[in-house]
């Protein structure tokens, strides 16, 4: 009896990664090679699928709220890249999408952490907490 529910997880995280984008794919294998990203699409399909949501959904822009204090951490364009073949971080390519940031040190928390922006507006990273509830959440539906 465990081997048909088995499948059946199996499969469907399969899908999950097949209902990802072609460019969040192709974005994580910029970041960390080919070779990781397909051993991972062929061994740990929810990882992938996983990391491809926080990649391009751990992070959004907002209005800095001119009736709150805000903390900043620091400023977008000073996020180091992790790996040398990433671009340097600007408010285009975040604010484009194309923004990937696992690739960069964004450090560990348990609270969203906000960077500001030269535009005036803030980036908000989300933490990995709450990108892999929202993740389960979205997986249900």
């Amino acid at each position: 009896m465990r081997t048909p529910l088995f499948i059946l997880l199996i499969f469907g995280f399969v899908q999950m990664v097949s209902a990802q984008t072609a460019a969040e794919i192709k974005n994580l294998r910029e970041t960390f090679g080919p070779e990781k990203v397909n051993w991972l699409v062929e061994n740990r399909p929810e990882r992938v699928a996983f990391m491809a949501y926080q990649n391009s959904l751990g992070y959004y822009v907002a209005e800095v709220p001119p009736e709150k204090e805000v903390t900043f951490t620091g400023r977008a364009a000073d996020i180091e890249s992790l790996y040398p073949q990433l671009p340097p971080v600007t408010d285009q390519l975040i604010e484009s999408g194309q923004w990937g940031m696992l690739g960069y040190d964004l450090g560990q928390s348990s609270n969203s952490t906000y960077y500001s922006m030269d535009n005036g507006k803030m980036l908000v990273v989300l933490p990995e907490t709450l990108i892999r509830r929202l993740f389960e959440q979205n997986k249900l539906k």
